[in-house]
């Protein structure tokens, strides 16, 4: 499965929509950091948390 990318004013917030719109369990999921939420040194300034995940990829039965 592709990887997607997610957005939210925190971590968890960008999981919550990553598994809405894959659809799966939290622990079907895997999960890449790409930039984690935080506030310039005045507050003034808000970054999104960012990450990219997929469905976790199961290993074919031989």
């Amino acid at each position: 499965m592709e990887w997607i990318e997610t957005t939210g004013s925190t971590l968890d917030e960008a999981k919550e929509r990553a598994l809405d719109r894959l659809g799966v369990a939290e622990d079907e999921l895997e999960v890449e950091v790409l930039v984690e939420a935080s506030r310039s040194m005045f507050g003034l300034k808000k970054t999104e948390a960012r990450l990219r995940a997929r469905v976790r990829p199961t290993s074919p039965r031989p």
